[in-house]
């Protein structure tokens, strides 16, 4: 009866039932359109290299709603939230990583109308390494800098107006300002370096200390040689000087003009350098003149040492000259240009030089043509060559720096590098150092180690010993 104590018993219990359904239909909608469930962890490459595109994916795993994604890279930056995809589908989403290291990739998901997003993943480790050709880094210096040194335990050593030490990720160690440095830098060893500052051959301890200084004029961009007894080789304006380990004099050996190539050494001993009245000097270890040749025009890039002892060296007169370890002439290369650097040899003896007429022309042991290659500017430095066979060069006129096949075809090229007139270096973990007039040091992911060749790179190896023979770092 409407009214009665039973029938509001019975109403009440009605509008229980009725809330209490109610209640559970809406928990049972929040259940679906809350905050999702977290996805399963990325998948994608997990190995890759620099300047590369890589895409990664998603699945959605829920049985009734569409689903947006969100990546994050593991470098400070995430993705875009993806198109909504069907349950079962999956979304997906790609990334260049820059930097050569590890990454952590992770995803989170979101419904539609929900502005809460799922928590992130677990993540997907993604290992990068240097892609051949990167620009791993680059340093700007207060001056031009010169041909870049790599001592035993990788140190970097830039001389540009002073001394510049560089970890090889690019953080600068220390500076050293003991005064204006004017050559490459040779080092004995960890410890003991030499260039010329201002007018004096200068033996460093490092990181920062002179040892000694001996007078000396040596011409700008040339560097000392260093000989398997301790003695340091330098030119002198227009001497070639030989000094003790100690910093006393050994012996001088004057020349008929300007010295403005480096000294190198061959395994005898003997020391050959170029000078501007056109000839190619040798010079016996007690500083005796042993032989020299006339070419038509200055010699100012070193000469490289052959493991039979015959010695090439270019000259301003556009030729390549190869010598018999005697003295006698074996044959002449002509390039269309003055060469100004120092020629290197491949391991199958095949030589290399640049040349003002801008082509790195490749060189057959016999002195007969293997190819050439078009720079697209005049070559005044010294090549490299790593044990791959790759060639690296810097360029002229704005062509930048360059590597070259070993069958003359082009590599990689990176056109932002100015005024590349420096040699560039390659390190045992085949980075490839080189500085630039314009003031920066660049450090270049290469494809090799050092070649093992009679002679690689700008004096000899990383260290610059200018001697053949020497041990590689």
């Amino acid at each position: 009866m409407n009214g009665s104590p039973l029938w509001l018993f019975h109403r009440i219990g009605e509008i229980c039932a009725i809330c209490g359904l109610l209640c559970f239909c809406i928990a049972a909608d929040c259940g679906k359109h809350g905050k999702p469930e977290t996805p399963d962890k990325p998948s994608g490459a997990f190995l890759g290299r620099t300047g590369e595109l890589y895409r990664y994916s998603a699945r959605n795993n829920n049985s009734d709603d569409t689903m947006s994604f969100q990546f994050d890279w593991g470098d400070s930056t995430s993705s875009a939230w993806t198109a909504y995809v069907h349950p079962g589908d999956v979304a997906s989403d790609s990334h260049v990583f820059n930097r050569a290291r590890s990454y952590g990739v992770s995803v989170r998901s979101r419904l539609p109308g929900i502005t809460e997003p799922s928590d992130w993943s677990d993540t997907l480790l993604v290992r990068i390494a240097w892609a051949e050709g990167a620009l791993k880094w680059s340093v700007a210096l207060p001056a031009p800098g010169l041909s870049p040194a790599m001592s035993l335990d990788t140190l970097l050593l830039v001389p540009a107006g002073a001394l510049y030490s560089f970890r090889s990720d690019g953080a600068e160690r220390w500076t050293e300002h003991f005064g204006p440095v004017s050559t490459a830098l040779s080092l004995a060893s960890n410890q003991t370096a030499y260039c010329v500052s201002a007018d004096s051959l200068v033996c460093l301890t490092l990181p920062n200390s002179v040892k000694w200084r001996f007078p000396a004029f040596a011409r700008p961009g040339t560097g000392p040689a260093l000989g398997s007894d301790g003695t340091v080789y330098v030119n002198d304006d227009v001497s070639l000087l030989a000094v003790n380990a100690n910093g006393s004099l050994k012996w001088r050996y004057p020349v008929g003009d300007s010295v403005r190539s480096s000294p190198v050494i061959d395994a005898s001993g003997t020391i050959y350098v170029g000078a501007d009245d056109g000839y190619l000097y040798a010079v016996n270890p007690d500083g005796a003149g042993k032989w020299r040749y006339p070419t038509a025009g200055p010699i100012t890039g070193n000469a490289a040492i052959a493991a039979d002892g015959a010695v090439y060296v270019g000259s301003t007169d556009g030729y390549l000259y190869a010598f018999e370890p005697g003295g006698s002439l074996r044959w002449r290369y002509p390039t269309g240009d003055r060469i100004t650097g120092g020629p290197v040899f491949a391991r199958d003896y095949t030589l290399y030089v640049g040349s003002w007429d801008g082509f790195l022309h490749a060189v057959n042991p016999d002195g007969s043509q293997f190819w050439r290659y078009p720079a697209g500017g005049p070559i005044a430095s010294t090549p490299a060559v790593g044990m791959d066979g790759v060639i690296y060069l810097g360029v002229e006129n704005g062509q930048g720096f360059q590597a070259v096949n070993l069958d003359g075809t082009p590599r990689w090229r990176y056109a932002a590098l100015d005024t590349a007139w420096s040699s560039p270096v390659i390190s045992p973990d085949s980075t490839v150092y080189v500085s630039s007039g314009a003031g920066r040091v660049y450090a270049f992911q290469g494809f090799g180690r050092p070649v093992d060749s009679p002679w690689g790179m700008f004096q000899h190896d990383p260290r610059h010993t200018g001697r053949a023979g020497g041990q590689l770092p």
